[in-house]
């Protein structure tokens, strides 16, 4: 009997931690979703940044095989080029491509906050970090502006 009811105790214990980590995926996953649509709405906005152009120009001329840092003045590291540039040639070698691409490695960085927050212990404050992330206005823009600032923020 004793131990009918501790089955039974322990059942509910991982019944519970289940439902816990579905609620906790759900809400991760729901921010992932609004972090990429709202980023994918602000894609062909009118750009204040001058220096995506030439990021364009640079990118377009290195899959032409020019080859970095031989006819092509390059103000960044190499591994800018090197992380970015397959994604830019896949989504289409366009100032949209390279925020596209801009936009997944933003991604990319809340993931890591939410591994961090994991290997803290408190999900949950991942979680709300992201959400207050969202709300911000900057990093809105900045995370669909085509340039090499975001990546040591990865």
């Amino acid at each position: 009997m004793l131990d009918r009811i501790i089955t039974n105790i322990d059942s509910i214990k991982k019944i519970k931690k289940i439902k816990k980590t579905l609620l906790i995926s759900f809400f991760i996953l729901v921010l992932l979703i609004i972090t990429l649509f709202t980023g994918i709405n602000k894609l062909n906005r009118i750009s204040t940044e001058y220096d995506e152009c030439g990021y364009v120009n640079a990118f377009r001329h290195v899959n032409s095989y020019e080859g970095l840092g031989k006819n092509i003045f390059i103000s960044q590291l190499p591994g800018f080029y090197t992380f970015t540039n397959p994604a830019f040639v896949i989504f289409g070698q366009s100032i949209i491509a390279g925020r596209f691409t801009i936009l997944l490695l933003s991604i990319l960085g809340i993931l890591s906050l939410l591994w961090l927050s994991y290997e803290l212990g408190s999900v949950l404050i991942g979680i709300l970090c992201i959400g207050i992330i969202n709300l911000i206005s900057r990093y809105q823009i900045e995370s669909v502006t085509f340039h090499s600032s975001l990546l040591p923020t990865i």
